[in-house]
């Protein structure tokens, strides 16, 4: 990421920075229907890999609510990779029925395997429409500054990175982190907090 376009927060570990990062997709896409005086009547959709990690599902129920205004669809993998041409078809699919798909989650390591999704692929699928792109990397994240970083081409492409510091990166404590390619989308987590102890700023570029 452009270090001066960029920010991140660490959280108290893995599934609290997935929470984060799905947080800011849901938040972008309401401030987007807010802003035209628009209201969201369906459920979110969040098209992912089976095989991501359960704290995904945590995190969806949750930001959901008791409605379930989020629904996750899963892409159909080849050796448990995302298929890129099915998710372009459900892409098309789901917008052709005037649905909001408020992000597409990646896999940058799976938990089970190691496998890494096609992150370019995936990337410039979501470019095209506009989407919100994470990348789950709480295991495979750190090796992009590996012998192997040609796996995770695309990577810096994604909206949000997640990181998880006591998985590859071996840190004795629990803790993660989520990347974001616009530091206006880490502000998101802050505008309208009114707790004392942090503050309270209503201007965007203040918080900046």
């Amino acid at each position: 990421y452009d270090k001066n376009e960029s920010s991140g927060t660490f959280t108290s570990g893995g599934s609290m920075a997935v929470f984060t990062a799905v947080d800011v997709a849901i938040k972008k896409v309401k401030r987007e229907f807010e802003s035209r005086g628009k209201t969201i009547n369906e459920p979110l959709v969040i098209l992912t890999n089976p095989f991501a990690h359960y704290s995904l599902h945590k995190a969806i129920d949750a930001l959901g609510g008791p409605n379930r205004m989020i629904e996750t669809v899963f892409v159909e993998t080849k050796n448990f990779k995302v298929d890129p041409i099915d998710l372009h078809n459900k892409v098309d699919e789901y917008l052709g029925q005037n649905r909001i798909i408020a992000g597409i989650y990646a896999v940058a390591g799976e938990t089970e395997t190691g496998v890494v999704d096609p992150l370019h692929a995936i990337s410039e699928i979501a470019q095209e429409h506009g989407i919100y792109t994470i990348a789950d990397g709480a295991f495979g994240a750190p090796y992009k500054i590996s012998k192997k970083s040609e796996l995770f081409d695309g990577l810096d492409k994604f909206s949000a990175i997640i990181i998880d510091g006591h998985k590859t990166l071996y840190t004795p404590y629990s803790n993660g982190a989520v990347l974001f390619k616009d530091k206006h989308d880490h502000v998101l987590l802050n505008l309208g907090v009114k707790a004392p102890y942090v503050g309270f700023e209503e201007r965007e570029e203040e918080l900046l």
